[in-house]
């Protein structure tokens, strides 16, 4: 899978302080599916919902150059039908999660994003 690149300022300027991780969980969820390769990472439904998206640290590293962060991600899809009115597949939110490393650039805030297979 191919890295996405993102920017995160907020977390760029949070970097080194006790509220990092807050900052990072807030500001990566609140990009939501367009920005964040959910897509790529759907194991059960076939579109991703706009909504339910919650990250969780589950390691920091550090260098000079860059901060780098495992994150889980659980986020929302659904399975949609033909959408025709006797169409019987019920529409269900499905729950989805995936681990990601992100490559925080400590220059300039860009990051990238990089699904971790299983």
């Amino acid at each position: 899978m191919q890295p996405v690149t993102i920017r995160l300022p907020k977390s760029l300027a949070a970097i080194g302080t006790a509220t990092f991780e807050a900052v990072f969980k807030n500001e990566a969820a609140q990009l939501g599916p367009d920005a964040l390769p959910l897509r790529q990472a759907m194991a059960h439904g076939n579109y991703v919902l706009d909504r339910g998206i919650e990250v969780i640290v589950l390691n920091v590293s550090e260098t000079p150059v860059t901060v780098h962060v495992k994150a889980g991600i659980h986020f929302l899809s659904i399975l949609t039908g033909c959408a025709c009115d006797d169409d019987p597949t019920p529409v269900s939110e499905l729950n989805e999660y995936s681990e990601a490393l992100v490559t925080i650039d400590r220059s300039n805030g860009a990051a990238t994003i990089l699904l971790m297979s299983d």
